[in-house]
């Protein structure tokens, strides 16, 4: 009996320790890293400026990178929630992680609550005007997301 009850516990716990990394790995993937590298932009002027080099410049840019991988995080968390049941007749995008279900609409909301106001938190702690930038790049985004959207009918029709 001992033997069964111990046995039961421990695919509790390789099931559940499973499970998190598994929603882990949802999580950073629905953070859409691969398109972080977009925010190596942020290297543009400091190079050609010749300014890189200068350790405090140098810093603040790879904080300033790390602050819009949060903030681009947050927004497309709360898109794919937003998108969720479109996502799921999507033959691509009903693979995402919150679409496919391996990541909770619950969770990815809590991320985004997390990560948006942490990045804009380390934004001001570099520089009050990266803060303000970052803060206008969420409400640029969420305004998209909620409210400029265009169906791609008519965004062919405008082109």
């Amino acid at each position: 009996m001992r033997a069964e009850s111990a046995a039961r516990i421990e695919r509790a716990v390789v099931t559940s320790s499973r499970s998190r990394a598994g929603s882990a790995r949802a999580l950073l993937s629905a953070c859409r890293p691969r398109q972080w590298s977009k925010n190596a932009l942020l290297l543009a002027a400091p190079l050609a400026g010749g300014v890189i080099a200068q350790a405090t410049v140098g810093l603040d840019v790879v904080a300033g990178i790390v602050v819009f991988c949060m903030l681009s995080s947050a927004t497309y968390l709360l898109n794919d929630v937003r998108d969720v049941e479109q996502d799921r007749r999507h033959h691509r995008k009903r693979l995402r992680p919150i679409a496919s279900g391996a990541l909770g609409v619950r969770t990815a909301l809590v991320a985004a609550a997390c990560l948006a106001p942490a990045g804009l938190a380390l934004a001001a702690a570099v520089r009050l005007e990266l803060a303000a930038v970052g803060a206008g790049y969420l409400i640029l985004t969420a305004a998209d997301s909620l409210w400029l959207r265009v169906p791609p009918s008519r965004a062919r029709a405008v082109v």
